[in-house]
């Protein structure tokens, strides 16, 4: 009797094993996949579709600001010593090559002129005495030693006069003046055409020739200066078509293009310098210094692709659902988790824990409203 008391016990052990061993694989089951009903789906809003392999553009930013190449700015200087007595633009002004900025007076200008007509007039003597003499040699007439002495005279006589000539022509004054209308004075230009940022003198102010007077911008092709840090810099090539934004100009956006990327590297910041060749927004004053932030589009290879709204979170992962049906037409839905890549217009590059052929149905519309669907089924 003992022994089938027993053999009865082991036989329930047996059973119950059994039936936990079922609830354990069937609770598995529900985890790795579920299954609803056509009739469930209707007016859910949500879609099947299949993956695609595509190349898509993602934007990494970089900070960066308005400055002026060096070929861009000129400094303007006078060429002699003297007294400022005239200025005939101010600052902030738009100017013209060659237009007149200010007026200098200065004794040496007087000297420059006086200079001038005096090598001149021993220049047309010793030409002549010169002529005469190799006249005189060509005859056997004149000593060789005079002619030789006359010819040196006459060499020296017509450097000096070109030296002058040239220190007229430097400080734009006519090369034939009368000597009873020596000027004074003489006239300062714009070296090069742009905006007047800094004016250095006034009205009686005495300077140096080679002081700095102020100094000229030309803005007609802003360039901006670009800190790229050095894990993105392989992203940039030079010709790449690039967005420019105004941060302190209602984040007005401009084109621009990657004119050329320095090959060294700030140590501290970390960052590497790209210059940016852009066109300006009608209406934005540029603006030496004024703040940026630049876009660069980076293209990936072909991936697998999916929209955005075919993708869900469960704490820290992601997962997209794998679409099946039964014989009895229910759907059967297995999350597969993805690791997310470059997004581009409501898509996303996806990295599967599986291999997905992209002729695998998956869920492209509504993914999160299907989760939620799921988990108030299994809550019910």
């Amino acid at each position: 009797m003992n022994s089938i008391n027993s053999i009865s016990k082991v036989f329930l052990v047996f059973l119950f094993l059994i039936s936990c061993k079922e609830e354990i694989k069937e609770s598995a089951d529900s985890v790795s996949s579920t299954v609803l009903s056509e009739e469930r789906l209707k007016n859910s809003g949500i879609e099947f579709g299949f993956p695609e392999e595509r190349e898509l553009t993602s934007l990494f930013s970089a900070k960066g600001k308005i400055v002026v190449l060096q070929q861009d700015q000129a400094v303007i200087t006078s060429k002699i010593d003297g007294i400022i007595e005239n200025i005939f633009v101010k600052e902030g002004d738009k100017v013209k090559k060659g237009q007149p900025v200010c007026q200098i007076s200065s004794q040496a200008i007087i000297q420059i002129q006086q200079d001038y007509h005096n090598y001149k007039a021993e220049k047309e003597f010793l030409e002549k005495e010169y002529a005469r003499q190799k006249e005189l040699s060509s005859e056997k007439i004149g000593a060789l030693k005079d002619l030789q002495a006359t010819e040196s005279k006459y060499k020296i006589a017509l450097a000096n006069f070109k030296g002058s000539y040239s220190k007229m022509k430097l400080l734009g004054i006519d090369s034939n003046p009368s000597s009873e209308d020596f000027k004074s004075s003489a006239i300062i230009y714009a070296p090069m055409s742009g905006y007047l940022v800094k004016l250095n003198t006034s009205i009686g102010t005495s300077t140096t020739a080679g002081i700095n007077l102020g100094q000229i911008y030309n803005l007609d092709d802003p360039h901006a200066d670009v800190f790229v840090f050095s894990k993105d810099i392989n992203f940039v090539q030079e010709g790449q078509n690039v967005k420019v934004e105004f941060i302190n100009e209602n984040h007005q956006v401009a084109d621009g293009k990657v004119e050329f990327i320095t090959r060294s590297m700030d140590e501290e910041t970390k960052t590497v310098l790209v210059h940016v060749l852009f066109t300006p927004p009608a209406g934005i004053r540029i603006i030496p210094d004024m703040q940026l932030n630049v876009s660069f589009p980076v293209k990936t290879e072909n991936k697998l692709t999916v929209p955005l709204d075919a993708v869900y979170d469960e704490g820290n992962a992601h997962y997209i659902y794998l679409v099946k049906e039964d014989k009895k037409n229910n759907f059967i839905f297995e999350p597969v988790a993805v690791k997310l890549g470059i997004e581009d217009n409501n898509l996303v590059q996806i990295s599967p824990e599986i291999d997905i052929a992209i002729s695998t149905k998956i869920v492209t519309k509504g993914a999160a409203l299907l989760y939620a669907e799921l988990n108030g089924s299994e809550e019910e």
